[in-house]
């Protein structure tokens, strides 16, 4: 599956889910 996907559009999906979980994490305290 990542063989179909450039190392940097893989990278930006990833740290696009980590800052999404960020914002959620925040938004519980």
């Amino acid at each position: 599956m990542f063989g179909l996907i450039p190392k940097e559009e893989a990278f930006f999906e990833l740290f696009r889910k980590a800052a999404h979980n960020m914002i959620e994490g925040s938004r519980m305290l």
